[in-house]
């Protein structure tokens, strides 16, 4: 059977047509090839080896004898044009070796002209060729083992068997840490590559030994001196002779893979740590081989293990809450379905029958069309949270219902200016409700205008100032006085997230400033004038008793009588002056009594008249059933006369005076009239004038002691004064409201009195002077007032003894058991006053009557140490019959003072 024939493309270079022809004859003659052939003369000159069609030459025939070519000019000219394209060379017979020599040249074979036939070259290009071909391959095969060689990661080498390197990839050279594979070469691989020599030495024989690939992993050092840990993949090569000659083999750094092996070992060890120590239980859940992971803290928080699919999810639906068990499903359905966050809470009841509070969370992970295949989360028991939050809900309630008890307004404002909280002061106050007010900007509730003021204050407190400032503020028609704080809010970093606008009512707090100070001048202005006054009793009582001595001889001596009782009414005079100063300095005694204030004023009526005169009318109103209250009436006459006297001055052309009296009931404390006035029932004494008034100004000044607005000589500025001391003193209050031109208005306020009260008329009995012979123990220290008190008693018959303090009176006493009564001064120096002296003299004699002289009159002096009736003090300056009267009264009622025993 034929087969096709082989087409070989030939070229023929040769100069001698007559070889040619007989090349060209020879290899038609071929049977098993067909060539293609392409004649050339000419050497010189030609540049194109390709055949027909742009196809290559699968050889090249070449006659070395070329015109202007000497032995192998021609070949040593053809070999780089030819490039793999094999060259057969024909040479004539001499010189024999030419041929050899181009064989050594480059020529893939050589001929000798007239000595081949057809059968000899065709066999001789078949052989070309056919080296030619192998060749070609050998060579790609070289050029791909040296891009593996040069490119693969891994360390490529061959050493000598005494540790020098042969070869060395760029991989190689690289792991190592040199320049280049030259530097390489030069080094001593036992000491300078491999850091344990013993190691090295042990992969030499464990090398030998094998005969094989051995694998090991070593320790190597890098130029730069750091270790790195290699697998070696090496054998020993043999020569031909069987004897071993080198090593060769591959490393692979395993630095990189074993940090991240032990880091990744590391980190499960962490995970096992933290899942072992965590008190969160964890799961997670392959969907597609439905197995379930629970750590064994889920399966302690849990009380089951939900590993086993049935079993797990029975349990679940057993234990868990019956309201909460419906919306954890719920949950986990819309996780899965709409990849919803997986975060609920639940109850689960545990073995105790209590329910244990949970959180579970969790994330899924989803495939390319988004379907969840893998769940894990961690499931917490909050049992103590919840605990807490409910702590803390308590505690926001309690605080709250604190916050709302205090009676100051309270907000608080985020740093963005919105109001989070207010208390109930707060929206009562500014009567406003919580939804108008929560969640607001302070902007968008405030008018522009008022923004404007407050801004610059916000801006500070948000700085972490303190603001504090006062505003005005106007509700209901009326005008009120606040003080308004802002207070920084800062987190535990010190960052200001907020401030508490702390805002109080300082009207009423400024009213009772007002009137603290308005008290503080009376009690200066009391302390100064309450000692001049008692200084002054001192010197009247010397003059009075002195007059009164007087006056008794005078009697057949009209002229001279008239004079020494001139002098005792001027006396008198002053001696009202200091009763008033007295009541100013409340260092007078009160004498409360229950008073039906009606009847005294009504008792007034023909003394009001006379002393107002016929110009102005006197009208009176009071209430059917006018409550009783205990009040002096000695000292409401006198505020009655003072108002009335105050009124007529007030009203010159004449006009109207009203006084009325009323039952008066206060709700609650904080009345806009008598603010410091506590709720009760009250009597209401009110005194109005139809006369010029007073400026506001002068009306709020009008209770000052000695503010007056008449001319020098007409008022001394105490009446008003005497007044307001006398009503709080009565523990009462008092107010004052004028307007110019249309009149004054004066409201006296007492407490109302549960007892019935007698009418309000006095009996007034004249008795005779009474007089004495018993021994009376006067102690004075001021020695003009003590000749003075004894000359009175001697007057009135009584035997008298006297000391000037109290050591000289125990004296006296211990003396002079003959001593009827204890006549003493209450203040005197040297330490022992009045009632410390009544308290020694009871020990000596417990059943001695006292009776006590004072120019202050004060009751809290007078009462210190001792219980005393009225009749057990007399006041300086004090008469002649007042004396007599009060010390029969003390001798013959046994009124005696019942010291206190001390300590």
């Amino acid at each position: 059977m034929a087969t096709d024939k082989i087409l070989l493309r030939a070229l023929l270079i040769d100069s001698d047509a007559g070889d040619r022809k007989y090349v060209r004859e020879q290899l038609n003659k071929a049977n098993s090839v067909s060539f293609e052939l392409t004649e050339v003369a000419l050497l010189e000159g030609s540049t194109e080896f390709t055949g027909k069609n742009n196809t290559a030459y699968d050889l090249i025939l070449l006659n070395l004898a070329q015109p202007g070519c000497t032995r192998l000019e021609g070949l040593e000219k053809l070999l780089p044009l030819a490039g793999d394209v094999p060259i057969i060379v024909l040479s004539g017979k001499e010189p024999r070796d030419l041929g050899l020599d181009a064989f050594r040249c480059g020529a893939q074979d050589y001929l000798i002209k007239g000595e081949f036939d057809c059968e000899l070259l065709v066999r001789t290009i078949r052989n070309a060729t056919e080296r030619a071909r192998i060749k070609i391959e050998l060579k790609s095969s070289e050029q791909k083992y040296r891009a593996l060689f040069e490119n693969v990661v891994a360390g490529v080498f061959s050493t000598t068997l005494d540790g020098q390197f042969i070869s060395a990839n760029p991989s190689m050279v690289k792991l190592l840490g040199y320049a280049s594979e030259e530097e390489l070469l030069e080094i001593d691989i036992p000491s300078q590559i491999h850091a344990c020599p013993e190691q090295r030495q042990r992969w030499v024989e464990q090398v030998h030994a094998s005969g094989e690939m051995v694998n090991a992993e070593l320790r190597l050092k890098r130029k730069d001196g750091r270790e790195i840990t290699v697998l070696e993949n090496s054998c020993l090569v043999y020569d031909s002779d069987g004897k071993p000659s080198h090593y060769q083999g591959t490393l692979i750094d395993l630095t990189e893979r074993l940090r991240a092996e032990a880091a990744l070992r590391k980190s499960e060890e962490r995970f096992e740590l933290a899942v072992k120590g965590s008190l969160d239980g964890l799961y997670d859940w392959d969907m597609l081989s439905d197995q379930f992971y629970a750590s064994p803290r889920l399966v302690e928080i849990l009380g089951f293990d939900p590993q086993f699919k049935n079993e797990g999810h029975y349990q679940f639906q057993r234990l868990t809450h019956p309201d909460d068990y419906a919306r954890v499903k719920q949950a986990l359905i819309d996780h899965l379905r709409e990849d919803q966050p997986f975060n609920v809470e639940f109850r689960l009841r545990r073995e105790n029958d209590e329910y244990l509070w949970l959180q579970a969370k969790g994330q899924s992970v989803r495939d390319d069309d988004g379907r969840a295949t893998r769940m894990a989360g961690s499931v917490a028991d909050i049992g103590e949270r919840k605990k807490a939050e409910e702590a803390l809900r308590s505690s926001q309630s309690f605080y709250q219902l604190i916050l709302n008890s205090v009676p100051i307004s309270i907000a608080y404002v985020e740093k963005d200016e919105t109001i989070t909280f207010a208390n109930q002061n707060y929206l009562d106050w500014f009567r406003v409700r919580k939804p108008e007010l929560i969640g607001k900007k302070i902007r968008h509730i405030t008018s522009q205008e008022s923004y404007e003021i407050i801004r610059p204050r916000i801006e500070k407190v948000l700085a972490g100032e303190l603001v504090s400032y006062s505003a005005g503020a106007e509700r209901e028609m009326q005008d009120f006085e606040l003080e308004v704080t802002y207070v920084p809010h800062r987190d535990d970093s010190g960052e200001v997230i907020g401030f508490f606008s702390v805002v109080q009512d300082m009207t009423q707090h400024r009213r009772l400033e007002a009137e603290l100070r308005q008290a503080q001048k009376m009690e200066a202005v009391g302390q100064l004038t309450g000692g001049v006054a008692h200084d002054f009793n001192n010197l009247l009582s010397i003059i009075v008793g002195n007059l009164q001595l007087l006056s008794r001889p005078l009697k057949e001596q009209k002229k001279l009588q008239n004079l020494a009782d001139s002098a005792l009414k001027a006396a008198l005079r002053g001696a009202e002056l200091t009763k008033r100063l007295l009541a100013l300095s409340r260092r007078q005694v009160m004498e409360p009594r229950l008073l039906d204030v009606s009847g005294l004023v009504m008792g007034m009526n023909e003394l009001l008249k006379r002393t107002l005169g016929s110009s102005i009318d006197i009208s009176t109103r009071f209430d059917k059933n006018l409550h009783s209250a205990t009040i002096d009436p000695g000292q409401l006459e006198s505020a009655l006369l003072n108002l009335a006297i105050n009124a007529r001055d007030a009203m010159p052309e004449g006009g109207q005076l009203q006084i009325e009296a009323g039952n008066l009931r206060i709700p609650t404390a904080g009345s806009a009239e008598f603010p410091q006035a506590t709720p009760g029932e009250y009597v209401l004494l009110s005194v109005s004038d139809t006369g010029c008034g007073m400026p506001s100004d002068v009306a709020d000044r009008a209770f000052e002691p000695f503010f007056t607005t008449k001319d020098v000589g007409k008022g001394s500025g105490l009446g008003l004064s005497m007044v307001h001391g006398f009503v709080e003193k009565s523990g009462g209050f008092s107010s004052i409201r004028s307007n110019v031109g249309v009149g004054t208005r004066v409201r006296l306020l007492f407490p109302m009195s549960n007892d019935s009260a007698a009418g309000g008329g006095q009996q007034v009995v004249e008795l005779e002077m009474p007089a004495g012979n018993e021994c009376i123990l006067v102690v004075e220290d001021d020695d003009e007032v003590r000749k003075t008190a004894i000359a009175l008693l001697q007057e009135l018959g009584y035997r008298t003894l006297e000391a000037g303090d109290g050591p000289s009176a125990l004296r006296v006493l211990k003396a002079h058991p003959e001593v009827d009564l204890l006549f003493s001064d209450v203040m005197m120096p040297g330490g022992m006053r009045g009632p410390v002296l009544a308290h020694e003299a009871t020990k000596i004699r417990p059943d001695m009557p006292v009776l006590f002289a004072t120019g202050f009159a004060e009751s809290t002096i007078m009462h210190q140490g001792m219980e005393a009736g009225p009749d057990s003090v007399i006041c300086k300056p004090y008469g002649h019959d007042e004396l007599a009267r009060k010390i029969r009264r003390v001798l013959e009622h046994k009124e005696a003072i019942a010291p206190k025993k001390a300590g």
